[in-house]
């Protein structure tokens, strides 16, 4: 009976310590995926004032962006490139982990900025 309880112990054990270890990653990241998708905002305002050009420092959005924060914002990337190939966005701005995990509508945020990139105009 005692064996068998150490084994359930155990089991149980075990099973927490591979959610811990499948959450935790995902969690940690949170921040920085929230982060991204506030600056994904912040770029949209950045195109619209400035009829659709992409910030060439951290300067340019107050320096809410820093090179070596959470969120990796390439400031040498340029519009024109953006809007020529759609998918370098993914690249131009990202948590720094690279992955998204709990933010579901990363894809969604990324074709309203390409948009506004491409039209700042009417962009909505």
């Amino acid at each position: 009976m005692k064996r068998l309880l150490k084994i359930f112990i155990a089991a149980i054990l075990l099973a927490i310590a591979y959610v811990a270890a499948f959450l935790v990653p995902k969690l940690r990241n949170m921040k920085s995926e929230y982060g991204t998708v506030e600056a994904i905002h912040d770029l949209q305002e950045f195109a619209r004032q400035h009829d659709g050009k992409w910030p060439t420092s951290p300067a340019d959005l107050s320096g809410k962006y820093p090179a070596d924060g959470e969120v990796v914002i390439d400031y040498t990337m340029t519009s024109p490139r953006l809007i020529k190939n759609r998918d370098l966005l993914g690249e131009a701005v990202r948590p720094r982990s690279g992955k998204f995990y709990t933010y579901p509508h990363y894809q969604e945020r990324l074709n309203e900025l390409y948009g506004t990139l491409r039209d700042p105009a009417n962009a909505n």
